[in-house]
């Protein structure tokens, strides 16, 4: 659903008026509300294997239910995306500051420029996987964006952010097919997907 926002809009706000199912993820995507049931079991086993594959080595590793925007002052955007990924790689620590805003907001959002890698697992939204978070991600400046496309049995890795602009997405694409390891932009691991369906 495309929604009309002006600079009076809080794009928190306006995420918290959706009246959605417990467990269901409400987004504000290139313009439009996204609203996406709990994932499925071959969903969540493929981000359970992601997870145990990731946390062993890399230090910022963030599960699903966070948000994050563009901006520094999210919480009180009335413009950009505002994305819940399935699982993030993330850069730093969060300040005082960015927590204790945070808390207060659907999403919990937080600035993107504190993430490196983006990971989304394809189901029944798989055209905002796709079309839709691919321009997010890139506007957004996100250094790496994971697909891991269900429909497709591939993973692909998008890099080279365009920043904000009229044509956002990533620069350079690289595809591996389910069953072939693939390699994460350093410093972060080989990813096995040997047992992804």
């Amino acid at each position: 659903m495309t929604v009309m926002v002006d600079e009076r809009t809080s794009i928190p706000e306006l995420l918290d008026g959706v009246d959605a199912p417990a467990g269901w993820r409400v987004e504000y995507v290139e313009g439009g509300i996204v609203v996406s049931p709990p994932p499925g079991p071959f969903h969540e086993s493929i981000l359970t294997n992601l997870l145990y594959q990731l946390i062993p080595t890399v230090k910022y590793v963030r599960q699903a239910g966070r948000g994050y925007c563009m901006h520094r002052d999210c919480a009180d955007r009335a413009v950009g995306d505002h994305v819940i990924p399935d699982l993030a790689i993330g850069t730093r620590d969060f300040t005082p500051a960015e927590l204790e805003k945070a808390q207060n907001t659907h999403g919990g959002w937080l600035p993107a420029d504190s993430l490196a890698v983006v990971f989304e697992v394809t189901s029944s939204n798989r055209k905002t996987d796709t079309r839709d978070k691919y321009a997010a991600y890139g506007r957004m400046g996100v250094p790496h964006y994971v697909l891991v496309d269900r429909a497709k049995h591939t993973v692909i890795i998008y890099s080279d952010p365009s920043g904000p602009g009229p044509q956002p997405g990533y620069a350079a694409t690289r595809s591996y097919p389910f069953g072939q390891d693939v390699p994460l932009p350093a410093p972060y691991p080989v990813i096995r997907t040997s047992t992804w369906s």
